[in-house]
């Protein structure tokens, strides 16, 4: 396996980001048969990773992961 390590500081949150990408929903149910929803919000990873010029893409990857998770727990 490679391993790439940037040395530009305007690079570095961007390869960083990879490791968060793509985004993941972790679904598990309870003792009690409840089914449970987790994720990390984009807006949370792009603070994460200071990345602040890119928040109309962050508040799509937002968008969709809401539609995703609701219509998930639609009965």
């Amino acid at each position: 396996m490679k391993r790439f390590r940037s040395t530009s500081s305007k690079g570095a949150p961007y390869v960083q980001i990879g490791i968060d990408l793509p985004l993941k929903v972790l679904v598990w149910k309870d003792g009690d048969g409840k089914v449970w929803l987790a994720y990390n919000n984009p807006s949370y990873l792009s603070k994460r990773r200071n990345i602040s010029n890119r928040d109309k893409v962050f508040a799509k990857m937002a968008d969709i992961l809401d539609k995703l998770t609701s219509a998930a727990v639609k009965p």
